[in-house]
């Protein structure tokens, strides 16, 4: 292939403007050592579907991510768009399952080849937003176009959403999967022209590799599924955030999934396989397709699968699907299919009554009702119907229920039919007492279970004609697993059981709740058994329960998120101590489920309290987590901190916090100081002044409404107060309203301070707004928190919106202070209350290093525009690390998360 020349150099510029606008990420690391497993015990042997219905079900808040291929290869591997049709049906399934079990799931489709796009805002899924969500669903069809099939991309960038979603949440229970379509291999198209190398840059993870022959192409490839597979790679970063990974190969052309299946299910990549991590499933056309999203269809609710024979030219009772109703199940789904098409299907009531399903239009709802049930049916292809039952009469509900597949033709005897049936039971298993949440430990407690139908009431299970059979295990913060009570059946479930909590790891317990329902067996006149009860397929709750210490002891949070860390190797948060005594970091505790290989070691630590002797008393603990270099991924594990009553450290007792932080590395640094500077400077001749002035065209605060409120605060131990009460906003807050101009502003004047942006002195660095308050020395809640000159001076990213500062005059009472909320135009109340939250936790620990970063000479107001004075050191300008963790809104970041904007470009001045 021939040297690119001059067109070379040209695509080249491009790649650099881009990098300064969008980020680049480094390169691929070394292979990460095997990492030690949290909670390595026997796990619960839970299929991943069941798991996520399982949370569903206990109450968490559903996250699906609809993950779609758009590759060029769909044009000729699924031509007629039947992706589509296998998406509404599910998309219609998860609208039932929504309604009658009223749990929240909300979903997002996103389609992913060369990049990743999502293709609508995370939309609640019901009857009501139906209609929308099938239209977006519908556009699939004319996503065939990408150049690549870049798994790294498509899951990095669903990693990054999903832990965006669950930091909003601030430790409320959430479920969140992934269901993921491809029809292709990890696979990258080869820059033939000028015009693929400039459309189809070098990827984030390979910056260095123009993808221009079949050797670079594999090069590539072995760099995306190393960082995938490799122990504490995406793959396990995905695991350990606890994301359900359904995926479906839509085969053609005899292609190897082999790596697809390992990602969902474990063998092969990454290190955490037990439990099985997530499903895989292959299809091949329409109707395997339709089996593949039937699994997701009713999270928690399995299917009954039934193979079976086809019937010739009459109804046979030999090849027939069967199952038994009674009146605890009033409503069934079934998919139903066949090896050939051009059948007839019939149900065959309880009664003998026959509902012939006749074939109709493609997708097109029909109705038959007989005396027992009303039935809804649509033929998906000439080969599968799904079919809607529900109770009309119980008299002829209850019984044996059959689905034939007949053959007219009498030729089809040696194929096969398949079901999935579905029946939902009425009622699911419960705790009636005591009150799941707080247990503490080394309580002796008198459990009872109970069992309550769909909307919450208790059921009398005496009065069920079935069987029942109810496992209960609890689970401690540690994996420890203790069975409690195993097969209770209908005249045991409501017995007092005893649970020790003697010794057990304090932390996030889970009580694991697993009920097996078998419908009443048909009898005949004598009694008899004529044909057995239908065992349905188990429920399987979760319930989260805090186990804190013994009463005389402090407590503490069981989680602490460490927000997003963008671009840096260490950030500090806050861990909550509640109640008189001590606490302390036990640092050679920690341990990691996951890691980005790149992030190098990772330890967690404490600055104030690492060990008895200077353990914290009444006020929280500070914590630092460190890594070696900036990274993108996910970190997940845990620590144990130390706990005792005040003066009585020999008494002490571990508890168990698990950890999360969300790594995002805007640019490559390792190219942006060293080989970035070389190429610009000496490879293509473009002068350094160029760069900076591309990075000041660009560095803007954005053009977004802009909310501001200044209030003193005063700060008494752990809280922060507003005329003595806990800080809260009021009905009179936020009304003053700053417009920004069409384009950004480079400064700002509100709530009498100024802010400026600045560029800093590296080009690879990220640019930030610094606020000047005259009288002042300030803090913000951001990563670093201030630069300084001759004071600390609060720094921000150039997004400012949805995040706060801290103002404090020199030489004044240390708990006496003023912050400032920069709240965007659009915020709703759950934008504004996540803010004042983050305020009330990292307020204390933000004044207190102000104060003891000294500050006394005041902000002197704006320097000049190029920023000459004296630079900030690395361990008193840059502040000292937090990040909230909040993530990016549909209109913009929250606290704590960087716009691309913010990330990729800056504004001038040198205070870096």
């Amino acid at each position: 292939m021939s040297a690119r020349g001059v067109a070379g150099r040209v695509a080249l510029v491009g790649y650099v403007v881009a990098s300064l606008l969008v980020g680049v990420p480094a390169t691929a690391a070394p292979i990460a050592p095997v990492l030690p497993r949290v909670n390595q015990v026997e796990s619960r042997d839970t299929d991943p579907v069941s798991r996520f219905g399982a949370c569903l079900i206990a109450g968490g808040q559903g996250d699906l991510l609809m993950l779609i291929d758009e590759s060029e290869s769909l044009k000729t591997t699924d031509a007629q768009s039947t992706r589509v049709s296998a998406v509404h049906y599910l998309l219609d399934q998860l609208s039932s399952f929504v309604d009658t079990s009223s749990v929240t799931l909300d979903v997002r489709f996103a389609v992913f080849g060369d990049a990743y796009t999502p293709l609508n805002g995370w939309t609640a899924l019901g009857s009501a937003n139906l209609p929308g969500l099938q239209s977006v669903a519908a556009t699939l069809a004319d996503r065939n176009s990408g150049f690549d099939t870049d798994y790294w991309t498509a899951l990095e960038n669903s990693r990054r959403e999903l832990a965006d979603r669950k930091a909003a949440r601030a430790g409320a229970p959430t479920c969140q999967a992934i269901a993921w379509f491809t029809d292709g291999l990890l696979d990258f198209g080869i820059r033939t022209n000028g015009y693929q190398r400039d459309n189809f840059p070098n990827k984030q993870y390979a910056p260095d590799i123009t993808i221009d022959s079949e050797a670079k192409a594999v090069q590539v490839v072995g760099i995306a599924r190393e960082l995938i597979c490799t122990p504490g790679g995406l793959a396990d970063q995905l695991r350990s955030s606890d994301v359900e990974m359904f995926a479906i190969g839509l085969q053609s052309g005899g292609l190897d999934f082999g790596l697809v299946n390992s990602i969902a299910t474990g063998p092969g990549c990454g290190a955490i396989v037990d439990p099985v991590p997530g499903l895989f499933t292959m299809a091949s056309d329409i109707d395997g397709l339709l089996f593949a999203f039937d699994a997701l269809g009713r999270p928690g609710e399995a299917a009954i699968h039934t193979e079976s024979g086809i019937c010739q030219i009459s109804t046979c009772s030999e090849e027939t699907h069967r199952f038994v109703l009674d009146e605890s199940t009033p409503t069934v789904h079934i998919l139903a299919s066949a090896e050939v098409g051009g059948l007839n299907i019939s149900l065959i009531a309880p009664t003998g009554e026959t509902i012939s399903l006749e074939p109709k239009t493609v997708d097109e709802t029909s109705t038959a009702q007989n005396a027992s049930a009303a039935t809804a049916y649509s033929w998906h292809s000439d080969k599968t119907v799904s079919i809607d039952l529900s109770e009309v009469a119980p008299g002829g509900w209850s019984g044996l229920w059959q689905l034939a597949f007949v053959d007219p033709t009498g030729s089809s005897a040696d194929k096969k039919s398949f079901s999935n049936v579905r029946i939902s039971s009425d009622f699911v298993p419960v705790v009636v007492g005591p009150a799941t949440d707080k247990w503490f430990r080394d309580d002796t407690l008198e459990l009872q279970l109970g069992i309550a139908d769909a909307s919450g009431r208790s059921v009398d299970v005496s009065t069920l004609l079935g069987e029942l059979a109810l496992d209960a295990t609890f689970v401690d913060a540690k994996g420890k697993r203790t069975e409690i009570a195993s097969g209770l059946d209908k005249t045991t479930i409501s017995e007092p059981l005893d649970i020790d909590l003697k010794d057990v790891a304090i932390g996030e317990a889970t009580l694991e709740l697993d009920l097996v329902h078998t419908t009443a067996a048909v009898t005949g006149a004598d009694g008899a058994v004529v044909e057995p009860g239908t065992e349905l397929q188990p429920q399987n709750i979760e319930i989260r329960i805090p186990v804190e210490p013994p009463l005389d002891f402090p407590s503490t949070q069981s989680t602490v998120n460490f927000g997003t860390l963008e671009g840096g190797t260490t950030v500090e948060t806050t861990i909550r101590l509640e109640g008189e005594g001590c606490i302390w970091l036990d640092s050679t505790t920690v341990e990691l489920l996951a890691s980005p290989a790149e992030a190098g070691a990772v330890t967690v630590t404490s600055p104030t309290a690492s060990s008895a002797a200077d353990c914290r008393t009444g006020v929280s603990l500070p914590v630092v987590l460190t890594l070696d270099s900036s990274a993108n991924g996910t970190v997940n594990g845990s620590f144990d901190v130390m706990l005792s009553p005040s003066g009585e450290s020999e008494r002490a007792i571990p508890a168990t916090v698990t950890f999360t932080a969300d790594l995002r590395k805007p640019f490559n640094e390792a190219i942006g100081t060293g080989a970035f500077l070389v190429a610009l400077v000496l490879g293509i001749g473009i002068p350094l002044g160029l760069v900076y002035l591309l990075k000041f065209v660009i560095a803007k605060i954005p053009s977004r409404a802009l909310l501001s409120q200044r209030i003193s605060v005063t700060v008494s131990g752990e809280r922060v107060l507003r005329e003595g009460a806990t800080f809260a906003l009021r009905d009179t807050d936020l009304t003053d309203l700053t417009g920004i101009k069409p384009g950004g502003a480079r400064s700002l004047d509100l709530a009498g301070v100024s802010l400026s942006t600045r560029i800093g002195l590296w080009p690879s660095r990220a640019g930030y707004v610094v606020v000047d308050a005259p009288g002042f020395v300030s803090a913000s809640d951001q990563t670093p928190a201030w630069v300084s000159r001759k004071a600390p001076r609060a720094r921000l990213p150039l997004a400012v919106h949805n995040h706060w500062i801290v103002l404090r005059s020199p030489g004044g009472p240390a708990d006496q202070a003023e912050v400032i909320l920069f709240v965007s135009g659009d915020a709703d109340s759950d934008r504004k209350q996540s803010l004042v939250e983050h305020l009330n936790d990292h307020l204390p620990v933000v004044l207190e290093r102000l104060v003891e970063a000294g500050g006394d000479t005041p902000s002197e107001g704006p320097v000049d525009e190029w920023g000459s004075g004296e630079r900030a050191t690395s361990n008193v300008g840059a502040g000292f690390d937090i990040d909230p963790g909040y993530p990016s809104g549909p209109s913009g970041p929250a606290p704590g998360g960087n716009s691309p904007s913010s990330g990729s470009s800056s504004g001038f001045g040198f205070d870096d």
